[in-house]
């Protein structure tokens, strides 16, 4: 599925690259490169039943043609080059069809042609015109453009919807016919999904929406799937690396909760819980507290901080302002007041030998807590135990 896209029949070196601009690499980007929406081109009309801004698709024999080409002196003040006018019929009324600058169809649609054409009609008179609509002469049984439900893409001005069909289709039949499923067998058949290959053809040419439907939702399953596999995966690794274990001391908490100078709310008794449980394994604590403004997370993370130095470890803990990082020292040596823990403050305003006191105390662990702005993650800050 990693072929290049340039050996596909229609793909040269050049129309590569515009694929590629639009993120298509390979024949699996190709595929995975879904329709955005979708035209009921299967329910032919009547001519005779067209209703006017309504597209329909009809089928109908060529009765006449005219190649009209405009004059020089018309072309300066027109971007319109030529018209190319057929008439047609299918003996329940007329229709013209009419072209511009494509002149080139004089070659392939031809009187006593049958071509299928799909637009919205406008009324004249009694008869209706289809200005550049869809058209396919009659010449195969299958049509991508016409009597069926048709894909529609996002495109570049380069690249239109009738090429990105054709390319599609080629890579369907002869590339993917015979792909192997990603997703398991079981999971398909407990969750009613498609196979791969249904899919890929369902969500490109569909018989009915709701074919074009079930395909959608195998491939929202398959990315929701995959996005969770990803999450598992991730966290077994982290499961696996190596962390501090820490032993969680009753005693420690109590004596903590008694310097507070309030009860705990009961979501503060579970996270610090939580914590401790996450501190006394042997990988690493990964966890982010969330709460609103007020609600008492630096508390918790005042437990989970003292849990670390009761330990025999240094703990960081980074606000983002001085005059936050002030009144946090202030309420940590409330908390820890009995523990003699030593605290200190980092932060930017400090002198350059002050600064240098810290680094050392920290670098030797005789500073048990320090608080500070970013001033924490210099490269100057070197820590015994953190």
């Amino acid at each position: 599925m990693q072929e290049q896209l340039r050996y596909i029949k229609g793909v040269g070196p050049k129309k590569e690259q515009i694929l590629n601009s639009i993120g298509i690499y390979n024949c699996r980007d190709l595929l995975y490169y879904f329709p955005f929406r979708y035209e009921d081109r299967s329910n032919f009309k009547k001519i005779k039943d067209l209703e006017e801004g309504v597209a329909a698709v009809v089928c109908g024999k060529v009765l006449a043609r005219r190649l009209k080409k405009m004059p020089f002196f018309l072309r300066k003040k027109s971007r319109v080059r030529s018209v190319y006018e057929v008439v047609i019929s299918d003996d329940t009324a007329k229709a013209k069809c009419v072209w511009f600058n494509q002149h080139f169809l004089a070659d392939s649609i031809k009187v006593d042609d049958k071509i299928l054409v799909y637009g919205k009609p406008i009324a004249v008179g009694r008869d209706f015109k289809f200005n550049s609509p869809e058209k396919e002469v009659i010449k195969e049984s299958d049509s991508l453009e016409i009597g069926r439900i048709v894909p529609v893409y996002r495109k570049t001005a380069e690249l239109n919807d009738r090429f990105l069909r054709r390319i599609v289709h080629h890579v369907l039949e002869r590339v993917y016919k015979d792909a192997v499923d990603s997703l398991p067998f079981y999971i398909r058949k407990e969750n009613n999904l498609l196979n791969i290959t249904v899919s890929l053809e369902n969500i490109h040419f569909p018989k009915s929406l709701e074919q074009a439907k079930s395909a959608r939702e195998r491939f929202i399953f398959e990315e929701l799937f995959y996005s969770q596999v990803f999450v598992y995966l991730r966290k077994a690794r982290h499961r696996k690396q190596k962390g501090v274990q820490l032993k969680i001391s009753d005693k420690f908490v109590s004596e903590t909760k008694k310097n507070l100078g309030f009860e705990l709310t009961a979501s503060q008794t579970a996270v610090i819980k939580q914590i401790s449980d996450d501190l006394s394994k042997t990988y690493p604590m990964h966890r982010l507290i969330q709460g609103d403004v007020g609600c008492g997370k630096t508390v918790v993370a005042a437990f989970a901080i003292g849990m670390c130095v009761y330990n025999g470890y240094q703990a960081a803990f980074m606000v983002p302002t001085e005059v936050l990082a002030v009144q946090h020292k202030d309420s940590l040596d409330k908390i820890f007041a009995r523990f003699g823990f030593k605290i200190v403050l980092l932060t930017s305003s400090l002198s350059k030998k002050e600064c240098q006191m810290i680094y050392d105390g920290l670098e030797k662990g005789d500073i048990d807590i320090v608080i500070g702005t970013h001033a924490l993650i210099q490269t100057e800050v070197k820590f015994f135990k953190l």
